[in-house]
């Protein structure tokens, strides 16, 4: 893979499952599945076994750890990314000095990191966190770009 590496499904629902404090067994109960059940589904020495999605998607949500979710993403070319909510009672002019501000910073990673033709793992990883934080301001921007249209439209 490229420099930086990401887990594959199965390893990112083993490592969710066996991570979660009290492991597979605590988890399993607090997603009403049994143990047995979701260690086997989420083994790397059982292919034949696999999480479904409704199970991924109880496991995600019980352990608030989406690797799995990022795992499925980077398997098919795609990124995943937390988006807030914007808030109206924030000021625009705050949230476009935010926006800029992010924007600013990821426009810097990429600059330094680019400036000797060569690109690390660490520089890697600073540039993924800045980008996707610059998006995630844009979208914010964009919905509440949307409220405020949605609220004049009549």
């Amino acid at each position: 893979m490229n420099a930086v590496e990401y887990m594959g499904v199965k390893t990112a629902a083993h490592h969710t499952v066996h991570g979660f404090p009290g492991g597979a067994m605590a988890l399993a109960s607090a997603i009403g599945i049994s143990s047995g059940v979701l260690s086997n589904q989420v083994s790397l020495t059982r292919p034949q076994d696999n999480l479904s999605l409704v199970s991924a998607m109880r496991v995600m949500r019980a352990t608030e750890n989406y690797s799995i979710l990022n795992a499925m993403a980077q398997e098919l070319g795609h990124v995943v990314m937390q988006v807030g909510v914007a808030h109206l009672d924030q000021p625009h002019a705050q949230m476009m000095a935010r926006l800029f501000k992010e924007v600013g910073e990821a426009v810097s990673a990429l600059a330094q990191s680019l400036a000797d033709g060569k690109v690390s793992r660490n520089e890697m990883m600073n540039i993924h966190t800045e980008v996707d934080q610059s998006i995630v301001m844009l979208i914010e921007a964009k919905q509440m770009a949307q409220r405020l249209y949605d609220e004049g439209a009549r």
